[in-house]
């Protein structure tokens, strides 16, 4: 299926000190709110879904029954507000937000029928199941944080790896006032994975294609990816016969007609930008993404060796505001990058 995705502008913030566990209903309700018709071309599709109050052993198959009645898309959003729930319960309800890939938020629903957030508490259980959604945001004015009971339950770090959390998390000193109570920071929260704000992790893995043919090549290649609340990122370093060649796919997001008549390409090193359209091998739609190939002179592939960030945009003209691509994928060492490029050479 493919995603649409909502607009969401979130500031970033949180209040100090640990809080006053407040009393919720005994059972989760949802409330759900459609996308505007007439907007649906700009901001997609998704759904915002407010979920508040215990978490009991019965929301996450709740919840998973109000998405399939009412057909709410993948890349939906849901916020959370919650102090009250148990463990396995609150871990059923990650799952099922994971399942449905949903992004999860903290907060509560501002007006009645108004896709608007307000700031809300996610406490102990519910702080788990926040973890559930695929992209996570960083609570805006609102409270985040688990007693340290929670984090030494061991089924809980076999469901952070599930999550692709670092378990680190769990090990982040409790605040001044409650030292069993972990708050994190915002930069704790980055830092460990518990907040991706609508970017999963880069992995970079080499791969081998095995010629399938006689006369046929080999192909290695290095692969950077991540998956965005924009849809796939991948910068692929192919390396054929002993020369370096550069393939970009990315997800148009619907709009592949548009793209593939933009005719001015940037590769982006660091921030800094370089014209390659003149060196691009291909383009093409393939299964709904953009697969565009390029040539790379000894100096770029210099550059790339020793880049922290990289990305491919394409534009109708130098001047545009908007373009198709991406621009700055994380490498997550030099070394990565730099012994394929070697290995390739031979």
């Amino acid at each position: 299926m493919k995603r649409y995705f909502a607009l969401a502008t979130l500031a970033l913030g949180f209040l100090g000190g640990a809080p006053a566990l407040a009393q919720t209903p005994a059972k989760m309700t949802l409330t759900g709110v459609p996308p505007r018709q007439d907007a649906i071309f700009l901001s997609g599709n998704a759904w915002s879904v407010f979920a508040s109050g215990t978490i009991d052993k019965d929301a996450a198959a709740r919840l998973s029954a109000y998405i399939k009645s009412n057909d709410i898309p993948q890349g939906s959003q849901i916020f959370l507000n919650a102090t009250d729930g148990d463990t396995p319960a609150a871990i059923a309800l990650g799952k099922v937000i994971r399942d449905n890939d949903l992004s999860t938020y903290v907060g509560t629903q501002k007006a009645a029928g108004k896709r608007n957030s307000a700031p809300g508490q996610c406490l102990d259980a519910c702080a788990l199941a926040f973890m559930g959604g695929k992209f996570r945001y960083a609570p805006d004015k609102s409270r985040y944080g688990f007693r340290r009971a929670i984090a030494q339950d061991p089924t809980v770090a076999r469901y952070l790896q599930e999550m692709e959390i670092n378990s680190g998390a769990l090990s982040i000193p409790g605040s001044a006032s409650d030292p069993n109570f972990i708050e994190p920071t915002l930069a704790q929260l980055n830092q460990f994975d518990v907040t991706n704000n609508g970017k999963t992790r880069t992995t970079w893995t080499v791969h081998t294609l095995k010629a399938d043919s006689p006369g046929d090549v080999d192909v290695t290649y290095l692969k950077g990816q991540r998956d965005t609340t924009q849809g796939i990122n991948k910068f692929i370093l192919q390396c054929i016969k002993k020369k370096l060649q550069l393939l970009v796919i990315f997800d148009p997001q619907g709009r592949e007609d548009e793209y593939m008549a933009y005719n001015v390409d940037y590769l982006f090193i660091d921030g800094k930008k370089t014209q390659i359209d003149k060196s691009r091998l291909n383009r093409q739609v393939v299964n709904g993404w953009i697969n565009a190939g390029y040539r790379l002179t000894d100096a770029q592939i210099a550059a790339i060796a020793q880049a922290k960030t990289l990305g491919v945009v394409s534009l109708p003209t130098p001047q545009a505001g908007m373009f198709a691509g991406f621009d700055s994928l994380p490498v997550d060492s030099p070394d990565t990058i730099g012994n394929f490029v070697q290995s390739c050479k031979g």
